[in-house]
């Protein structure tokens, strides 16, 4: 088992590296960066002063969204950051939150992030994809970086079974929700004729490290209502009515 973080200093490329830096000498395993561009940073700028800072630590988008970069974009970025710390980068990917609200946009649909996934993939694999140009796209720069997504819906789940290297399960941690969510992911895998137990598996886990008792419970109700916004079926197993 490793231990992520996504609270690394966000205020400038130096800072981002050198938080990096702390983290790495403290035992973190890999370091997220958010994506969301009217408020982060470009974050493969950020991951590649981080590259060059550490020596293990993995660096991961958090997350990034086709509804923003194109998949050759991300593809393209990614293997950037991968070139200065080869085999501990990571494309995380998702339907997008502020990064599309914000900008006026809405968030990517599952069949919508699949095919992003698989380009992504093709290309980062060296593969040449049919794009409907004149001729087969190709990345130039193509290195092996693993293609994570997170994900928290059935169908989601099974879409990400079917193609990702990685998922960051998005549920919480009631038992029966994860276990219903892996579930998800093993269907997917099977049906796309994939080995569930080659494929990583993260939790993602919301912590609040306050020592003020109020302004906790206040993020933790924004925290929550935000999963009840995306993903209302994960309060009926814990058996939680929600209370508008």
């Amino acid at each position: 088992m490793q231990f992520a973080i996504n609270r690394l200093d966000l205020s400038g490329p130096l800072a981002f590296a050198e938080s990096a830096a702390r983290a790495e000498s403290l035992g973190w395993a890999v370091g997220f960066i958010p994506c969301s561009p009217l408020l982060v940073r470009d974050p493969y700028v950020m991951l590649a002063f981080a590259a060059q800072a550490t020596e293990r630590i993995v660096l991961v988008t958090m997350l990034d969204t086709p509804m923003v970069r194109h998949p050759s974009v991300l593809a393209s970025s990614i293997a950037t950051v991968a070139e200065l710390a080869p085999g501990r980068t990571v494309l995380g990917l998702g339907i997008g939150d502020t990064a599309v609200r914000l900008n006026g946009l809405t968030p990517a649909k599952v069949a919508t992030l699949e095919r992003a996934i698989r380009h992504a993939r093709s290309l980062l694999a060296g593969e040449a994809v049919d794009v409907g140009a004149a001729k087969r796209a190709r990345l130039r720069h193509a290195a092996p970086v693993p293609v994570w997504v997170a994900a928290q819906g059935p169908k989601s789940l099974r879409m990400a079974g079917a193609t990702c290297d990685g998922i960051m399960l998005r549920v919480g941690r009631n038992r029966e929700n994860l276990k219903q969510a892996y579930a998800a992911v093993v269907e997917g895998a099977e049906a796309a004729g994939r080995d569930p137990g080659e494929i990583d598996i993260g939790l993602i886990l919301h912590t609040i490290p306050c020592d003020d008792v109020e302004r906790a419970q206040t993020v933790a109700k924004s925290v929550a209502a935000g999963f009840y916004e995306y993903s209302p079926h994960l309060f009926a197993l814990p058996g939680i009515e929600w209370m508008i």
